[in-house]
């Protein structure tokens, strides 16, 4: 079973990797972003419905939250770059190659932290 800390460190990572604010998503649950802020840095219980609602708004099931690894993530990024809230192949958009590669870093760096 995660602890309310792991759950929330997933929650903030997929809701950044994502490019979402937490208002956005506080807005969709109907929740004020300070209670949401709370979930995100473990000292809030999160409710089933509360999840399921985060869950859909992400577009990422349940499971995937619950079983999210941020090493994963990298892998997948670096094989699918991601760019707001799309992935594109570099391959196909070589002009944006150089963006992308930033944007990858950011993110690590944003893991890197998250993990320590």
């Amino acid at each position: 079973m995660l602890s309310k800390l792991e759950l929330g460190k997933k929650l903030r990572t997929l809701r950044e990797l994502k490019g979402f604010t937490q208002e956005n998503i506080s807005d969709h649950i109907s929740m004020s972003q300070k209670t949401y802020s709370l979930l995100e840095n473990g000292r809030a219980d999160i409710k089933m419905g509360d999840l399921e609602k985060i869950s859909d708004f992400m577009g990422i099931s349940i499971p995937d939250i619950l079983s999210f690894n941020e090493k994963q993530v990298i892998h997948n990024i670096q094989n699918s770059h991601y760019v707001g809230q799309n992935f594109f192949n570099t391959e196909e958009m070589p002009d944006w190659k150089s963006e992308i590669e930033q944007r990858l870093a950011t993110i690590e760096e944003k893991l890197q932290l998250i993990a320590e």
